[in-house]
């Protein structure tokens, strides 16, 4: 979001109050007129700019958005490495390529499993297939009908990735919707401006969180006319005579519930902030690990033609798209957050009152004073302890969601390198076998050709078996 958009839309609203029409002649509504802009309207504005500041962080880690072309351009380098290892073009496998040294050996490797007779053949073969077909329609090239009814070609990784966030972000846009009222961002706005600062200011000016100064009518509290040329006429009509709006009123009557709600503001700033901006940040940075492990697809595939590494590219494969549907995840997770401390305020709510609640508005707005001051302090502290359980439990919640396992991935990880370094044993060991045994049969030594070939020959099928 534009910053001038994002600093008019948040300094849009203000702090109002009738006019002193006395000065001097009236010493008690100037008194009080002072007070408040001191006690509420200073600190109205410093709320503001730390709402404005907040705003603007959340919008700036937010990156996800541009990077969408980058990641078409590494997707584009991926296909570009992708063609140098097979050396070729799409379909095929020139015999010189790393490729297709590589599948030479995958080929012993097969020959070797055939001849063995244990029963691995098959399978072997039939995933090597598999590995071979995904390669080849990830980085080939497909004509597609876009939604607008045009054509267009694409390659197939291309197609994969923006099919799952596509399903991912419709999936992200009901559930918020069911939760929130609202489909996506464009609808909802600026997060702090609708949920924080807009309701703060109403309940400032009107006594109510909605900003209706008419019940019978609807009407809320327009600040475009409070703030245009007329506006101080305008607020004048809100507040005069008895009917008149107490909360524009120079009285001090209602500058205690001001002041709370100035402080349940600051307060709701703060425990919002937090985690919108993880979530941002975090969504930013599996955008880049994205961009990451694109480059690492062909990387990946290249290895799965070696035996001890055959489930590469797919692991690689499915992680990418875990990355690409996770942002989805985090936006669920972040709006089924706000709808839970929704959840607690009508919790809090309903016991204070004594009765079930379903409008949040009426019912804060219509809470006694000594009621409103225990409502406050309440719901801060149970969204305090709730973010703090979240957090410590942060790890298993996010599996339990993504239905990820960390532990079976770091095992995984765990397995490929234990495979790397039986490998490099192997050779070190073969190698020190073979000049064992080269020595010893130019020094005619049987004791030391013994021993190197005893090196050797238990280890030849050593990594070559299932």
């Amino acid at each position: 979001m534009n910053f001038s958009v994002l600093y008019k839309s948040i300094m849009n609203y203000g702090i109002y109050h009738e006019t002193v029409h006395g000065k001097i002649v009236e010493p008690v509504p100037m008194f009080w007129n002072f007070i408040s802009g001191i006690i509420i309207g200073m600190p109205f504005q410093l709320f503001q700019i730390q709402a404005l500041i907040v705003s603007f962080l959340t919008n700036l880690l937010n990156i996800s958005g541009s990077l969408k072309s980058v990641q078409v351009t590494m997707m584009n380098n991926a296909k570009t490495i992708f063609l140098g290892f097979i050396g070729g073009s799409n379909g095929t496998i020139a015999q010189a390529s790393g490729a297709g040294m590589l599948l030479a050996i995958t080929g012993f490797y097969l020959f070797y499993q055939y001849t063995n007779g244990k029963g691995n053949f098959m399978r072997s073969f039939i995933h090597l297939m598999a590995v071979v077909a995904t390669m080849f329609f990830f980085f080939g090239n497909f004509t597609v009908r876009t939604p607008n009814g045009q054509f267009k070609t694409e390659m197939g990784g291309q197609i994969l990735f923006d099919t799952v966030t596509n399903v991912a972000d419709t999936a992200k846009k009901e559930i918020n919707n069911g939760m929130t009222g609202f489909s996506n961002a464009e609808q909802s706005g600026d997060f702090i401006e609708n949920y924080v600062v807009k309701p703060t200011a109403n309940f400032i000016n009107t006594g109510n969180p909605a900003g209706v100064v008419d019940s019978e009518t609807g009407k809320t509290f327009d600040y475009d006319k409070a703030k245009g040329s007329g506006g101080q006429a305008y607020v004048d009509d809100l507040a005069k005579g008895a009917k008149g709006n107490p909360y524009l009123k120079n009285d001090g009557k209602q500058l205690g519930f001001q002041i709370a709600a100035g402080v349940m503001g600051g307060m709701n700033l703060w425990i919002y902030s937090v985690p919108i901006i993880a979530v941002n940040s975090t969504i930013s940075a599996l955008s880049l690990l994205v961009c990451v492990f694109i480059i690492l697809i062909p990387l990946s595939a290249l290895l799965s033609f070696i035996p001890w590494f055959r489930n590469a590219f797919f692991t690689t494969i499915k992680t990418t798209l875990g990355l690409l549907v996770a942002p989805s995840i985090l936006s669920v997770m972040l709006g089924f957050l706000f709808f839970l401390m929704t959840q607690i305020d009508y919790g809090v709510l309903s016991m204070i009152i004594g009765k079930p609640q379903t409008n949040l508005e009426a019912a804060v707005s219509g809470l006694g004073s000594i009621e409103f001051l225990i409502f406050l302090p309440v719901v801060f502290i149970l969204k305090i302890v709730f973010m703090i359980v979240l957090w410590k439990n942060r790890s298993g919640i996010s599996q339990k969601i993504s239905g990820t396992n960390m532990a079976a991935g770091n095992a995984e990880l765990s397995h490929m390198k234990m495979e790397w370094e039986n490998l490099k044993n192997g050779f070190k060991e073969k190698a020190e076998g073979g000049a064992k045994v080269a020595v010893g049969a130019a020094t005619e030594n049987p004791a030391l050709i013994a021993d190197g070939a005893s090196m050797v020959a238990p280890n030849m099928t050593n990594g070559f078996m299932d």
